[in-house]
């Protein structure tokens, strides 16, 4: 079981491809769980801290291509995992 604190904000999808962010998305849902209930999907602009840490993510994870899930809320932004697809 894997348990993770709660964070309401704006969810995030930054695609990494060989150390660049290629794009992101913002996706909206009424679930905790976005994934098969996406509401919305819209390109998204990141900061230079999400498109930073998204590729400091993906090189930590030797990942030439990750999906880097990140919860925008407020003025901060939680990282939180990184994909493999």
């Amino acid at each position: 079981v894997l348990f993770q604190r709660r964070i309401r904000g704006l969810s995030l999808r930054i695609f990494v491809v060989d150390g660049a962010v290629a794009c992101a998305a913002s996706i909206a849902s009424d679930e905790l769980d976005y994934r098969g209930h996406e509401g919305e999907i819209a390109a998204a602009t990141l900061t230079a801290e999400e498109r930073d840490g998204a590729i400091r993510a993906a090189a930590a994870c030797a990942m030439p291509f990750a999906g880097v899930d990140v919860i925008r809320a407020g003025d901060r932004s939680w990282f939180l995992e990184c994909n493999p697809s």
